[in-house]
């Protein structure tokens, strides 16, 4: 098992959401960098997104200048975009366990968006 993610489990499952969700950022992040096609897509876009974990923390950031940026602990007033699950649920979505289509349709995971912000979720889970 890698090192760093027996820091996680040492930590306790909700550090391990909040480093997968800080590392899963980190990578769209590169992508959207790397890729015009996702940049040109993001242009313009302003979104404020929350994670609620049901049995966890409730954490926030925002997609702006073709960034997600400003990860962190908390409650957003007026979220574009919120998704909601429980930790299980959360971290088997982050470390590709379980496919979001499948955590939706079991009712595992709760999307509140607009149709055309639902492809930001999708590239970060």
């Amino acid at each position: 098992m890698d090192k760093a993610v027996i820091h996680y489990y040492d930590k306790g499952s909700g550090y391990m959401v909040e480093q997968l969700l800080k590392d899963a950022i980190e990578k769209v992040n590169k992508e959207i960098e790397e890729n015009e096609k996702y940049k040109k897509e993001l242009e313009g876009k302003v979104r404020n997104i929350a994670i609620n974990i049901t049995d966890g923390k409730q954490y926030k950031f925002r997609l702006e200048n073709n960034k997600f940026v400003d990860f962190s602990e908390g409650v957003l007033e007026s979220p574009d975009i919120v998704v909601t699950a429980d930790m299980k649920t959360m971290r088997g979505l982050l470390l590709k366990e379980i496919k979001p289509m499948k955590a939706y349709a079991l009712g595992k995971i709760k999307l509140k968006a607009k149709l055309e912000d639902l492809m930001l979720i999708k590239k970060l889970l």
